[in-house]
């Protein structure tokens, strides 16, 4: 028989033996240190993060803050963060996201969107709207507002195409705007 080391090794007794003799008067020697078989590399800075935006409520993805029915920023879009506070005016902005608190005039936008535990007070004149958390003012929706389960929308509300979630709360006074 042949031993990992390519020697002969002795059969039964006499090869315990053997090998009892050969370990009695020798020390054990420590381990040579292993050398690691590839070259290390110094480490790549990291990049720097990139917001993505678009996803967050209703099976959206847990990497970002934002509505699911978000789609992704394009242009002029502000975002307006937990824990935020923002009064003002706001002109010209494509599409407004309030996660935080607006007190403002929202003038010109093509979108606001108010996501749950977000607030706005103020008016606002936009094409679309969709409130998952609080609105308070005169809000103007040229074309469709949508007020979710979690939405509370009150003051004076003018709208072309409303949808209202099961849970939602529309308060004030109320006029659908006519076809053109």
């Amino acid at each position: 028989m042949v031993d990992i080391f390519g020697k002969r090794k002795k059969e039964g007794a006499e090869g315990a033996a053997a090998a009892a003799e050969a370990t009695e008067g020798s020390e054990a020697r420590p381990a040579a240190p292993r050398r690691p078989l590839v070259a290390l590399s110094p480490k790549k800075p990291a990049t720097p993060l990139r917001p993505d935006f678009g996803r967050r409520l209703g099976g959206a993805d847990a990497r970002s803050n934002l509505p699911a029915t978000v789609p992704a920023p394009v242009g002029r879009t502000l975002v307006v963060g937990r824990d935020i506070s923002l009064s003002g005016e706001i002109r010209d902005c494509e599409r407004l996201l309030v996660e935080g608190s607006v007190e403002a005039a929202l003038i010109g936008s093509e979108s606001l969107i108010v996501a749950e535990g977000g607030s706005f007070r103020g008016p606002a004149d936009v094409q679309e709207a969709e409130i998952s958390g609080t609105f308070e003012g005169d809000l103007t929706a040229h074309q469709r507002l949508v007020i979710a389960a979690t939405g509370k929308v009150s003051g004076r509300i003018r709208y072309r195409e409303i949808e209202i979630i099961a849970g939602g709360c529309l308060a004030g006074q109320v006029e659908c705007l006519p076809r053109s």
